[in-house]
């Protein structure tokens, strides 16, 4: 079972405003396609949030989310509700999540929420040294937690997230719209290709 099929596993019952994480990167952006593809072909009311928690360290997330939901839109002919956007205010970004999430909830802004969290390559050939560790959500380890966020990828590593760009044709369509580099630069148009997340996306994917 892949990360479509995962996808394809959600029943939203009565939930109908679902939230998705989504930093701009290559997980996230498959998951709110998939999501997308989904509710579209099986003609459900669901509203979709995108989520986006802007780290210091990258600006950039909400101007790469906006491409890709544009994408998204542009595909399926589908609207994404107005994102809800924070800015990472403390050194555990775990924590800030989980407040954000219960903000939403309380609020009732989303009953539901997808998470697109992968997880770390187990290579051997891969040297992990040097992993944020924090951009992973290590309290998520099952796919319907607490009943109330679903992470459909977490079992799974990036090499099977490019398998499914692939097999869903959307990798010459949507990956460069994607962006997975933390390295300072003035107008993010490339990556530098030696941070921990640019050697993980080029180990899955073989490019930048």
């Amino acid at each position: 079972m892949g990360p479509k099929e995962m996808i394809e596993t959600l029943t939203p019952g009565d939930r109908t405003k679902v939230g998705v994480k989504m930093s701009g990167g290559t997980d996230s952006s498959l998951a709110a396609f998939l999501l997308v593809e989904k509710f579209v072909q099986e003609e459900e009311d669901i509203e979709i949030i995108p989520i986006v928690i802007i780290e210091p360290r990258a600006p950039f997330q909400l101007e790469f989310v906006q491409k890709i939901t544009s994408f998204i839109e542009s595909k399926f002919e589908f609207h994404f509700n107005k994102p809800e956007v924070f800015q990472l205010d403390r050194d555990d970004k775990l924590e800030f999540m989980r407040s954000i999430e219960n903000q939403l909830f309380e609020k009732e802004v989303v009953d539901l929420i997808v998470s697109g969290i992968t997880r770390e390559p187990l290579d051997p050939n891969f040297i992990t040294t040097g992993s944020p560790n924090d951009g992973r959500d290590k309290e998520c380890t099952t796919y319907l937690w607490d009943n109330r966020i679903f992470t459909p990828f977490v079992n799974f590593d990036k090499k099977v997230i490019a398998q499914s760009y692939k097999g869903n044709t959307i990798l010459e369509e949507m990956f460069d719209l994607t962006r997975s580099c933390i390295a300072p630069t003035n107008d993010f148009s490339t990556h530098c290709g030696k941070c921990w997340w640019c050697r993980e996306r080029f180990w899955a994917f073989g490019r930048l």
